[in-house]
């Protein structure tokens, strides 16, 4: 397996540029126009998590920030357990809707890999012994499928998975 992950070249400047404009609010660090080592650090390693993500198969999942309600982002208890949204995948960026008063630590400002990106991955990758052939395969990945979907909402991508569910099933 090889994958390739392009730069731009001011990546710094833009992911301190996002951070800076949607957390200085709650975050000291972020209001400085030159951020410390550990701080950049931590948001080269979520641009990278998002890239990676693109290199694993992964497509943008615009809809999963919309899952969360809104007073859950003010929630820091909540946020910092279970995070902004389900995907590092959604260009959900920052939490911008914490307030000062809600003490959010770092933790639940940034994206992170979340539930739909590991599910996403264990569908993609997961090897399904008990599988015998193509056909047992589908009708397993159908019912992982279905199973998740009773609990969670994905947005488009989920889409576009049962639609290759249902192209694979035709190619049988």
């Amino acid at each position: 397996m090889e994958s390739h992950i392009n730069w731009y070249h001011n990546v710094m400047s833009l992911v301190r540029n996002w951070y800076m404009i949607q957390t200085a609010a709650v975050d000291p660090q972020a209001r400085k126009m030159e951020f410390d080592d550990e701080l950049m650090g931590q948001l080269i390693r979520f641009v990278s998590s998002h890239e990676v993500g693109h290199t694993l198969g992964l497509r943008h999942n615009f809809g999963s920030s919309s899952t969360v309600p809104t007073e859950k982002l003010r929630d820091k208890a909540w946020v910092e357990a279970n995070g902004h949204t389900p995907s590092i995948m959604d260009y959900a960026r920052f939490n911008y809707i914490a307030q000062p008063e809600d003490n959010i630590a770092q933790k639940g400002l940034f994206p992170r890999i979340g539930d739909y990106d590991t599910w996403a991955i264990e569908w993609g990758y997961r090897w399904h012994p008990e599988a015998k052939n193509a056909d047992q395969e589908v009708a397993l990945l159908n019912k992982i499928t279905i199973d998740k979907l009773k609990n969670h909402v994905y947005g488009g991508e989920m889409a576009k998975v049962i639609a290759m569910i249902q192209e694979a099933r035709r190619k049988i």
